[in-house]
């Protein structure tokens, strides 16, 4: 697909003032990826306004918060991380070395830490959408304070959550679980495995270059998940909202992650770049384009509980972070692509 910068500028634009418009909690699930994607488009389509205004807002947060609980286990880590390395405040440092010691706080259930244990009914339960969350924030944590208990704790929950959810007959991920009780949700939930993907790919990005082991284990499973996936794509160039499951409604939010996820694992060497993943990867961004309204929206199903398959077949569509995210990154590395 030829796509110029010239052409994408103003989609780009649009995803990114629907970003800014948007009510952040500080912190909900799907809203540090956003907030990456403006720091990404702040560089790409040259609009260093978006890289301050998440250096603003992420900032207030970071030094108004002196304790933290266990809800902000989805505050943006990586980000504030990203913000350090490009502002040197130290303020970001601050705020994100006391997040990592929230992450030693977190009780451990048959090996796999839990996030809420201060939710009754959710109290032992995890998600998929942690992956690009937990170990990518602490590889790279890890490797600014040159603290290796970081990358030990990185490493659990990486390890235990991959176990725990992927689905080993299918290769592709189900959206929760609950280690007390050793029960896997049923659906394998397309946005769901977006953020596998995502975290996969984050996690090798920051993997330490050491561990062999690590980054060995990292490449086979975005390869299978990669390949996975796409052989679950349909003609349109989307995926349903269950991956498995043709008579569910086509999701684009997956589409948006497929695009961005692979052409950056390309663009940084870590996957292989076969005709067949290519051509997923293509199809992706044209269903991604061709769903994106002239300002750049891109509209995705709600923020979506774990369930049986009503949970994930009746949900609203909107604007969401979960959908701008992903869009403006796919669109910053189709840019990327146009102009290697």
């Amino acid at each position: 697909m030829a796509q110029t910068q010239n052409d994408l500028t103003p989609l780009a634009e649009g995803a990114a003032r629907a970003i800014v418009s948007y009510d952040f909690r500080q912190w909900a699930f799907g809203e540090d990826i956003a907030l990456w994607a403006l720091l990404e488009a702040s560089a790409v389509i040259q609009r260093p306004k978006l890289g301050g205004f998440v250096e603003e807002l992420v900032g207030a947060w970071a030094r108004s918060h002196q304790s933290y609980v266990s809800a902000d286990h989805v505050a943006p880590g990586l980000v504030m991380l990203d913000l350090h390395r490009s502002t040197g405040i130290a303020a970001f440092l601050s705020a994100a070395t006391r997040l990592g010691a929230l992450y030693e706080t977190f009780p451990v259930h048959d090996g796999v830490p839990v996030h809420r244990p201060d939710i009754d009914r959710l109290s032992t339960t995890i998600w998929v959408d942690c992956l690009p969350i937990d170990a990518p924030f602490l590889f790279e944590l890890a490797r600014v304070r040159a603290e290796p208990k970081w990358t030990r704790i990185g490493r659990q929950h990486l390890l235990s959550y991959v176990s725990a959810l992927k689905d080993p007959a299918s290769g592709v991920y189900k959206h929760g679980y609950d280690p007390t009780t050793h029960n896997r949700s049923a659906v394998r939930w397309g946005r769901g495995n977006g953020w596998a993907l995502t975290g996969l790919i984050l996690a090798l990005e920051h993997a330490p270059e050491e561990d062999t082991e690590l980054r060995a284990f990292l490449e086979s499973e975005i390869q299978t998940l990669a390949h996975s996936m796409a052989a679950l794509q349909d003609a349109t160039g989307d995926w349903h909202t269950i991956v498995d499951d043709p008579s569910s409604p086509l999701e684009p939010s997956v589409a948006a992650f497929f695009a961005a996820m692979l052409r950056r694992a390309f663009r940084l060497r870590l996957l292989l770049q076969t005709p067949d993943l290519r051509m997923a990867v293509e199809s992706a961004t044209k269903a991604v384009l061709g769903h994106m309204s002239s300002d750049g929206l891109l509209p995705v199903s709600s923020a979506t509980p774990i369930g049986e398959r009503t949970a994930y077949v009746d949900r609203t569509t909107g604007v969401f972070p979960w959908g701008q995210g992903p869009a403006l990154l796919a669109l910053c590395e189709t840019m990327r692509d146009a102009g290697s």
